[in-house]
């Protein structure tokens, strides 16, 4: 089943993520981007959040940072980290997958712990808010294909799909 926007969700979020440690949705952010636009506009969470950029461009503010991001960006944000994307204009939006994550509970040792150096593989060594990587052709399919996997492994839930989507994820 290829993405969707309207694919249903049986829980919510956060209800999801207390029964499990993964989550999917995905977005179109529609909200356009104003630079007087205060922190309250952005979101956070608890979890370590993957997001892929799977059509269009906009923005995406983390904290007073913004930067320009567009179809197959790849963006994996932190715990606590206040974001969000925005549309350039109502004719130029983002499409966003995400797969927000529960460390503790998807990881065993160290790269489970927020305070170890090894926290979720390493990808917060050089920056502690966010990691990103703007994808080549080659490398777009690729991971929208893991992504898709990961998506299928979630809203299926079909025998032992947590171990399946959580070792896509070890390889995104």
């Amino acid at each position: 089943m290829p993405f969707s926007e309207n694919t249903p969700m049986l829980l919510t979020k956060d209800a999801c993520l207390k029964v499990t440690a993964l989550f999917c949705n995905m977005a179109i952010s529609d909200e356009i981007y104003n630079p007087n636009f205060n922190l309250s506009k952005l979101h956070l969470h608890e979890f370590v959040e993957f997001s892929f950029v799977l059509e269009g461009s906009g923005y995406h503010r983390i904290w007073n940072d913004v930067v320009e991001c567009k179809k197959g960006d790849v963006y994996i944000i932190n715990t606590g980290v206040p974001h969000g994307y925005f549309a350039k204009s109502k004719d130029e939006m983002p499409t966003i997958c995400n797969i927000l994550i529960d460390p503790q509970r998807l990881f065993e040792g160290e790269v489970g712990q927020m305070e170890s150096p090894r926290f979720c593989y390493g990808i917060f060594k050089q920056n502690p808010f966010v990691a990103f990587k703007h994808l080549k052709s080659d490398e777009y399919k690729k991971i929208k294909s893991l992504y898709q996997n990961v998506w299928n492994e979630i809203i299926h839930k079909q025998e032992e799909w947590e171990p399946l989507a959580t070792a896509y994820l070890k390889e995104l």
